[in-house]
């Protein structure tokens, strides 16, 4: 038997979708380039996009990363119910947030280049705050 689909705005829901993942790709690559260069946010801005293709091309391969994982967790919690909540002694929560925190502390022990490493604590995070927003407050995905 087939699942039904459930009914919601689709462009509305992928581009706030491609704003969510937006957000971390940016915060990431403008921290490097300005800690980097020691320059200013306008400046980090301009050699983000205007000055060389490679780094825009990198900040877009990294944003497009950011939103197939987000998409993949999204899908994951969306399609299998049964991992959605974590029931203790008589209290449910959100399994992301406990999961999230531990991979945030896996991220922050971890030797990877800081780009990535801040691009995904941002982004499971956002993640989180994400996916209990629209716990509490009902909306599609």
């Amino acid at each position: 038997m087939l699942k039904t689909v459930k009914s919601y705005n689709i462009p509305y829901s992928l581009f706030v979708n491609l704003a969510v993942t937006f957000a971390p790709a940016l915060a990431a690559n403008l921290g490097v380039i300005m800690a980097y260069y020691r320059i200013s946010l306008a400046a980090g801005l301009g050699r983000l996009f205007l000055e060389n293709i490679y780094t825009t091309g990198y900040f877009i391969l990294l944003w497009l990363m950011n939103f197939v994982i987000f998409e993949a967790v999204g899908e994951i919690f969306e399609q299998v119910p049964e991992i959605r909540y974590i029931e203790r002694s008589g209290h449910r929560i959100l399994s992301i947030l406990p999961l999230g925190a531990i991979l945030i502390g896996f991220l922050l022990a971890m030797s990877i280049p800081i780009l990535f490493k801040s691009n995904f604590i941002i982004l499971i995070a956002g993640e989180m705050l994400y996916v209990w927003m629209k716990e509490k407050y009902g909306g599609g995905h």
